[in-house]
C-alpha cells in the first residue's frame, strides 16, 4: 500500500535527480554566453559560426525548457498521487501534502511551456547571446 513517506521519498529522488541537470544546463547557458560574446569581439567570425553559435545557445534553451518540464510533470504527478490518497486512505495525508497538491496541478500533462519568470528567463539569456551573435560591435 502507497503510504505518505513513500511519496515525499519519491518526490525527493526526483527532485535530486533534476538538480545536477539543472546545474549542467546552468553551465552550458554560461558557455553559449562565453561563445556570443567571443563571436562578438571577433572581425573575423563567419556566417557558419554565427549559425552554429546560435545552434547551440538556442538548444540550451530547448534542454532548460525540457529540463523546468521535467519537474513540473514530475511534481504535478506526485500530487495527483497524494490526492488519491487523500480519497482511498482511512489516514488521509497530512497539512503539508494537501499544501503540495494545492500548489500543483494534479494529472496536468508534460509541457515545455514556460511559466512567466522562467520564460522572461529564457527570452532574455537568448536575446543576450543572439543579439551578441547576430549584430556588429
Amino acid at each position: 500500500m502507497i503510504n505518505e513517506p513513500m511519496l515525499w521519498d519519491a518526490y525527493w529522488h526526483g527532485a535530486g535527480a533534476i538538480g545536477p541537470w539543472f546545474f549542467g544546463i546552468a553551465f552550458l547557458a554560461w558557455v553559449g554566453l562565453r561563445i556570443s560574446n567571443g563571436i562578438y569581439n571577433s572581425a573575423d567570425a563567419n556566417l557558419v559560426v554565427k549559425i552554429a553559435g546560435t545552434a547551440f545557445c538556442l538548444s540550451v534553451a530547448w534542454f532548460g525548457l525540457i529540463n523546468a518540464a521535467w519537474f513540473e510533470w514530475h511534481s504535478n504527478g506526485v500530487a495527483g498521487v497524494f490526492a488519491w490518497l487523500a480519497e482511498n486512505s482511512e489516514a488521509g495525508i497530512t497539512p503539508g501534502a494537501a499544501a503540495f497538491v494545492e500548489a500543483n496541478d494534479p494529472g496536468a500533462g508534460f509541457s515545455i511551456a514556460p511559466n512567466l519568470p522562467q520564460g522572461i528567463f529564457w527570452g532574455s539569456l537568448l536575446l543576450i547571446q543572439l543579439g551578441q551573435i547576430w549584430t556588429k560591435k
